[in-house]
């Protein structure tokens, strides 16, 4: 299983290329049928 880990709310800012790449690598996930799981972190998180 291949583990991502994004930004929580990256989809609601496409406006900031970090969040932008993170959810279009997350649209990838999802389309490629990759068995795969997406955590999203805060950004205290990352």
């Amino acid at each position: 299983k291949f583990v991502f880990f994004s930004i929580h709310n990256c989809d609601k800012h496409p406006e900031v290329p970090l969040m932008e790449i993170k959810y279009c690598t997350e649209k990838f996930l999802q389309d490629s049928g990759i068995n795969h799981i997406i955590i999203r972190l805060c950004g205290f998180m990352q």
